[in-house]
């Protein structure tokens, strides 16, 4: 159960576990299928800090939202014209006040890689 966060029902339930039922840290964790260690740093979290809630989340905020994104993509992708302009010429017809930069970042993120065509190398015989 790496990487996965628990849910507010889940350390409410150590809790209860471990305060009413006296249950032991490691039948807690077979129990909810969570690794014991983890339900002790849970536990004394909620003792410290007196609430089963997570913290915040810290840093700054997202720029787009999801709902922007998709239309964003939408926008770009919605026929051949929108598909071939350059970057400002997006942030200029959707009227976004974010850089080139932002609005291509996005767009990665939503696996959209623009791929100009190189100009073709006339060669010349002489």
């Amino acid at each position: 159960m790496s990487g996965k966060e628990t849910t507010r029902d889940e350390r409410v339930q150590i809790i209860a576990l471990q305060d009413k039922a006296s249950l032991t840290w490691k039948e807690i964790g077979r129990k909810l299928n969570i690794d014991f260690h983890t339900c002790q740093k849970i536990y004394k979290y909620v003792k410290i800090n007196r609430t089963p809630s997570n913290k915040r989340r810290s840093g700054r905020p997202m720029l787009f939202g999801a709902e922007e994104k998709t239309e964003l993509l939408a926008f770009v992708t919605h026929n051949k014209r929108t598909r071939r302009l350059q970057w400002e010429e997006i942030i200029a017809e959707v009227g976004y006040s974010y850089s080139v930069r932002t609005i291509r970042s996005v767009m990665a993120l939503l696996k959209y890689h623009k791929r100009l065509p190189h100009k073709k190398l006339v060669q010349t015989i002489s």
